[in-house]
């Protein structure tokens, strides 16, 4: 461990006289099967073990920017070249922009009423090292830790023993996903993390008294030794998904990509299982998730999902500037000449606009300058002559109305094609 002092945890555990220890891997899984409120899942490798999120999401520090805590942010520039050589990943300027410091782990009462404590056997773990993507191995990791120890953490929240990892993304030449979980990390939309392992240990405190006074819940347990096996990105809690996606107008758009977006709306269709009316759920989330797209994407086309047990990804769209590059050059050559045809036609039609438009002038003129009927004699139909010409009037107004109208969307037509 980082500290060798006693923590304040073994501490109580010492005063404590209810307690009953599991021992060795079979016996920790069949305690585990036969506890209430506790499952297990299969990690790496088939092996079964246990998932826990970690208490403190991503470290808040893009690379080259070191976090608050000393020594624990993002390595220099040369120490990072000697982490990725040591675990023989080349070593290039891409890689180098794509590490994100975690905290994977601590000592505080977890969402299962579980302690984990920091005492980390990485045996299993250093050869390899994965990080899947929501503990997922039926597609390929997103990414490799680099570099891992038990720390003495202490902010605001939490002072004590922490899993600390250094955590590498692959970019996107190597799976388009892994690039948009990183981006989503670092736009801050992607925040928990969770770690995978086993067990060689378990202590079960009897006593309700002792229970309460180190914070365990109903069944919680306390992980006494446990050996790593992977860490993992993991989803959006499904009832913040919505509230992540409102913040993006804020100033995060331009560290995404609008597929990105779709990622995440698959990433909340995963957590639907866990939801009470999960049709519901889904609806108002998925509004206020496309709202935020077409506010900040608004060229692109988005729409609602409607059936939850087909997943998002399936339908997820290609970039508009990814399809645009994959034109040939015969085709191009035909859209460029499309393009100038068209503005041609435009410069024509507003050309005749024009025309028009001075005729109507010449007309309207010459019925205001018409006389008011000079021969005294035929004042009789004065009255209903007036009418005609207000009527007149006010054709020639909604003419011009409807040409100044025309215009405007020949001109803007114009503008955004130039």
């Amino acid at each position: 461990m980082a500290d060798k002092k006693k923590s304040a945890l073994q501490e109580r555990l010492d005063k404590c006289k209810s307690l009953v220890v599991i021992e060795g891997y079979e016996q920790c899984q069949k305690f585990l099967e036969a506890r209430e409120g506790h499952k297990t899942s299969v990690l790496q490798d088939g092996k079964e073990g246990v998932i826990k999120r970690a208490s403190m999401p991503v470290m808040k520090a893009p690379a080259g920017v070191s976090t608050s805590i000393p020594g624990l942010g993002v390595p220099a520039d040369d120490e990072l070249r000697s982490l990725l050589e040591l675990r023989q990943i080349p070593v290039t300027d891409q890689a180098m922009t794509r590490i994100v410091p975690w905290f994977g782990s601590d000592e505080r009462v977890d969402g299962d009423g579980d302690i984990v404590r920091q005492n980390w056997d990485f045996g299993e773990f250093k050869d390899n090292s994965p990080m899947p993507f929501s503990h997922n191995w039926s597609q390929p990791p997103v990414g490799r830790c680099i570099d891992w120890k038990i720390v003495q953490r202490a902010d605001q929240d939490y002072t004590g023993d922490a899993l600390w990892l250094l955590c590498m993304f692959a970019d996107g030449s190597a799976w388009q996903f892994a690039d948009s979980v990183f981006r989503l990390v670092n736009a801050g939309v992607l925040k928990g993390g969770s770690v995978g392992f086993f067990s060689t240990k378990i202590i079960d405190v009897r006593d309700e008294e002792e229970r309460n006074e180190l914070g365990l819940g109903r069944f919680g347990v306390i992980f006494e030794e446990n050996t790593l096996l992977e860490f993992s990105p993991t989803t959006i809690p499904a009832n913040a998904g919505a509230i992540s996606l409102r913040a993006l107008a804020t100033g995060v758009a331009d560290k995404l990509q609008s597929h990105d977006m779709h990622v995440v709306r698959e990433l909340l269709r995963q957590h639907l299982p866990e939801i009470k009316n999960p049709n519901a759920h889904w609806a108002a989330n998925e509004e206020i998730l496309l709202s935020c797209m077409r506010a900040l994407w608004p060229e692109e086309t988005y729409e609602f999902h409607k059936d939850i047990e087909v997943p998002v990804t399936a339908s997820v769209s290609v970039p508009v500037e990814e399809t645009t590059t994959s034109l040939d050059s015969d085709m191009k050559a035909a859209l460029s000449e499309m393009m100038k045809s068209l503005d041609e036609f435009k410069s024509e039609v507003l050309g005749k606009f024009a025309s028009l438009e001075g005729s109507l002038t010449k007309l309207a003129a010459l019925h205001d300058d018409d006389k008011d009927d000079t021969d005294k004699d035929k004042r009789i139909d004065d009255d209903d002559k007036d009418d005609d010409k207000d009527k007149s009037r006010t054709d020639l107004g909604k003419l011009f109305g409807q040409i100044d109208d025309l215009k405007s969307v020949m001109v803007s037509g114009a503008s955004s094609n130039s």
